[in-house]
Order: C-alpha cells, then structure tokens, then sequence
C-alpha cells in the first residue's frame, strides 16, 4: 500500500501561529495583573499593620509628639541645659523594689542625683544600648554626613544568619547617606547602619571601637569596656546602669545625638533599592507610649537586647518640669522591661 504525506495548508499554518500569540498575550496579560496585584498588596497590608512605618517623607520628633497627643506643648527646649557631672546619690535614695529588671537606675539629671536603684554600679551586658555610644563617636568625629556607604552582600549575611542582629532594612548593593544611616542605627536598632558608619567615620571597626572606649573614658563612665559598636553579646562588651545613664545624659548634650534620640519616626532619602526611602519608628519611644507613664513626657530613648543580656532600655523623660534619666537592664520580657520604666516614674521619679 503505498504511503501518504499531507501537508498542511498554508491557512492551517497561520491559524497554529496567530493562536500561539494569542496564548502568549493572555499568558502575558495575567504576569502583569499578579505583579499589580502583590504590588497592591505590599504597599496597602504594611499601612494598615504598621502605620507608623508609613509615614512618608516626615521625620516626627517626641517634642512635636508631645503636642499631638495631649494637645499642649510642654515646654521642651534643648536639654545641654541640664547638667554634665558624675552623679552622686540623693540622701533620699531609694532601693528599688518590685522590678522585673536585675538592673535599674533612675538620675535626675538636672540635680545630677541618683534618686533610686537596683544593683545601679554592677556590670551587666548593655546590648544596643551601646549604640548610643557609637552615635556620639560618630556624631563627633564625622566630618560629612551625606558620604554614602555601599552595603555588601557578606556583611549583611554575617549580621543576619551570623549574628542574628536586629537590621535596619538595607538591602545588598544598597548606597545610603551617613545622615540616614544614624536613624537606622537608633530607630530600629539597626546593625547593620552601627557596623556602617563605624567603618565610614574610623576605616574599621577596630579603630571606631578604639574611639569608643576613649570617649567613654573621657566622659567619666568608669566600669564600662566597648567591644563593637553594635552591642551584639561579647564578654568584652559591658557596663553598668550608672555608666549608661552618663552616657545617656552626655549624648543629650550633643545636638545632633539629641535630634536623632528624640525623633519618633524618620523617612530615609531614595535609594537605589527602596525607591521611596525607608521609614523608621523609635523602637524606644513607641515602647513606651505603649507603656504611658502617668505624668511623664519621655522624649528620648535606646532600646536593647540580646540573649544574654535579656531585655534593658534608656530612657529620657520629663517629669514635673525635671529631666530624668531611667535605665533598667535583664528583663526576661520586652513588656516587663517596659513596666519597670513605666513604675520606675511614676514611684521613683517626683
């Protein structure tokens, strides 16, 4: 039997081809309604979880808070009024009790008094509280603020599989300014802004680190030793409720440390990954507008922890028209750390 061979037509032909387009541009029509879709998604579900996270292009400070909240402004000049000399104890002094913390102080710094402790001139692990060391050295060593700095993908994975550490957000490859990079540091405790602008304002992180134990020296804190400039756990890295509390109180001098302390939320500018910045809230001051002290305005703050040193906070706040300073240390949760200042003024601080 002989064999057949039937070409198709060229009609047949065209037909395969025009429907095979046709499939390509449903195919490519419904990539771009997913992509639209989970852009949607991502801008819409994190500003309504997280308003405060997108507040863009505005940097709210706890002075201006002050005022939205209650609706008067107390009064809030710059606190270098208050003095800077080695705190002594009130005759009134007062252990503390009650604490959830191992570790707790409580300075009036317009007296320089300590008015109430627990275990205030023991070492304990300071954790990011030690970043607020390592915004003076920058704040007073820097010279330009808007170089910029180039995150490699390396460090980024050191500090996040490595270390753990609580990150600011930047992205590898990522360029930011060392102004931006101070509110990453304090605002959300950024390691990866402290390891940064270490290297940006000495060359290294053994230099920068130098830096900070001159400086602390230098301004009186006399049982602390800094082992790197973000308080991730090492046995070289300590302090005690007293020294941050000096620290705490120096930093409140210098304007620019004072400026970044106080500021609650704070929108980067665009970047080469995040086109429209990158917002930071005050891990500090939110904590602690959740925890409303009565009669208490803080203003400023640095959060911190680590496994081994638990949970600790330094705080800034205005009571009865006076500047104290709180600082507790090893609470086993962040809202227990949070009661201990809330009870720390309302008991402590008159």
């Amino acid at each position: 039997m002989a064999d057949y061979y039937t070409e198709e037509s060229d009609y047949e032909i065209e037909e395969k081809i025009n429907r095979a387009k046709k499939k390509k541009k449903r195919k490519k029509r419904r990539i771009r309604f997913l992509v639209f879709l989970i852009i949607i998604i991502a801008i819409a579900v994190p500003s309504v979880l997280y308003p405060y996270n997108y507040v863009k292009g505005k940097t709210l400070e706890a002075k201006e808070r002050i005022k939205n909240l209650d609706g008067t402004r107390e009064s809030f000049e710059s606190v270098s009024v208050i003095r800077f000399r080695q705190a002594v104890k009130a005759k009134s002094y007062t252990e503390m009790e009650d604490l959830y913390s191992d570790y707790a102080i409580l300075v009036d710094a317009d007296s320089c008094k300590i008015i109430a402790g627990k275990n205030y001139d023991e070492q304990f692990a300071p954790a990011s509280m030690t970043k607020v060391m390592s915004l003076v050295v920058v704040a007073e060593n820097m010279k330009d603020f808007k170089q910029t700095y180039t995150f490699s993908p390396d460090e980024l994975q050191y500090l996040i599989v490595k270390m753990n550490a609580s990150m600011a957000g930047y992205l590898y490859n990522e360029t930011a300014t060392a102004e931006d990079l101070l509110y990453g540091m304090i605002l959300p405790s950024g390691a990866d802004a402290a390891t940064a602008l270490a290297t940006m304002t000495c060359g290294s992180q053994e230099e920068f680190v130098d830096k900070m134990n001159e400086t602390a020296k230098r301004i009186g804190m006399k049982n602390t030793h800094f082992a790197n400039p973000t308080g991730l756990s090492d046995s070289d890295n300590y302090s005690t409720p007293e020294d941050i509390a000096r620290l705490m109180q120096y930093a409140m001098h210098n304007e620019l440390c004072e400026k970044v302390l106080t500021t609650y939320t704070y929108t980067t500018a665009a970047t080469n990954r995040h086109p429209d910045g990158i917002t930071f809230t005050s891990g500090a001051l939110s904590r602690m507008e959740g925890a409303n002290p009565a009669n208490t305005k803080v203003i400023a703050g640095k959060t911190g922890m680590t496994f081994v040193a638990r949970y600790c906070l330094v705080t800034m706040g205005i009571k009865n028209g006076r500047h104290y300073i709180a600082v507790n240390g090893k609470a086993f949760r962040s809202s227990e750390c949070d009661a201990d200042q809330k009870r720390i003024y309302e008991v402590y601080a008159k």
